[in-house]
């Protein structure tokens, strides 16, 4: 058996620089190896498209009326594990269809008290 014959050492005897180029070597053949990025799935729409399908809008309630909203969408949240952007578009749209309810409460509150009338139809 006879000893293997090796190439002469090219990097003198730093070794930090032999690792280092060793590593480099391996990581650019990652790179360019197609095989080694799996390819993403086209069906699920972009950030960017959800980004543009959503708008944020600011509105001003009273402390006890957007903490319990805090709360009921959270609470939601949790039951379904969807996002919690969905859970409150689910809350409003139930809400939306509910507004003849949203009226006669408003109105009710309107008559209770006495120097608040609703504004007059022109």
């Amino acid at each position: 058996m006879s000893a293997k014959q090796l190439p002469p050492p090219t990097g003198g005897r730093d070794l930090a620089a032999v690792l280092k180029r060793r590593h480099e070597a391996e990581s650019d053949a990652r790179v360019e190896s197609p095989a080694a990025t799996p390819a993403r799935p086209k069906t699920a729409p972009s950030e960017t498209t959800r980004a543009q399908e959503m708008d944020r809008r600011s509105w001003y309630l009273p402390k006890a009326t957007a903490d319990a909203l805090t709360n009921a969408v959270s609470d939601v949240h949790w039951l379904v594990r969807q996002p919690k952007h969905a859970v409150l578009a689910a809350i409003i749209e139930v809400a939306l269809t509910h507004l003849d309810e949203v009226e006669v409460k408003l109105r009710a509150s309107a008559k209770a008290k006495p120097n608040s009338e609703p504004p007059k139809a022109p």
